[in-house]
């Protein structure tokens, strides 16, 4: 039966009569090793982290869109029921003036929601604006009563305030 001691001079004989060249590429193939562990693994880091800030990227991108758009329907709603309640033209121009703006920033959220990956649609924030999106699909009908005055007020009030409260939830 051979002990310790046999085996490990064994050993350092057989190291001993490697060549040079082997000696040295077996003393320095341990930091070679560790090297390439840690550079592998801080590749993959980096890469999970470009992928973290391109989903924050496009998430506060449609953030500022939805912030314009709320800012621009809470107008719309103002100039709705004042333009209900008074039936003065002037609100009626500053009503189409806002729903004008309303429509550029709501086609503008909606080609950044198409325009958003696969991977960027799973998060809830996409999922929140579209489905709020859906809600704001009736508002061409919700205008042609307001214009023809088949509405009142609190309903206007009510349509538009659902999907604005939505936006800051």
């Amino acid at each position: 039966m051979l002990n310790i001691w046999q085996i490990k001079t064994t050993m350092i004989r057989l190291f001993d009569q490697l060549p040079l060249y082997v000696r040295f590429g077996l003393a320095f193939l341990l930091p070679v090793l560790v090297i390439a562990w840690v550079t592998a693994s801080n590749i993959l880091q980096l890469s999970t982290s470009v992928s973290q800030i391109d989903r924050l990227k496009s998430n506060l991108a449609l953030t500022v869109d939805a912030g314009q758009l709320v800012g621009n329907l809470q107008d719309e709603r103002g100039y709705s029921v004042l333009r209900l309640k008074t039936g003065a033209s002037a609100f009626g121009q500053r009503l189409q003036q806002s729903q004008q703006r309303t429509d550029t920033v709501l086609a503008a959220l909606e080609q950044r929601l198409d325009s958003t990956t696969s991977a960027h649609r799973q998060s809830a924030t996409y999922k929140n604006l579209s489905e709020i999106l859906r809600d704001l699909s009736q508002l061409s009908e919700i205008r042609s009563q307001i214009t023809t005055a088949t509405i009142n007020s609190n309903e206007v009030i009510a349509f538009y305030s659902k999907p604005i409260a939505a936006f800051n939830d």
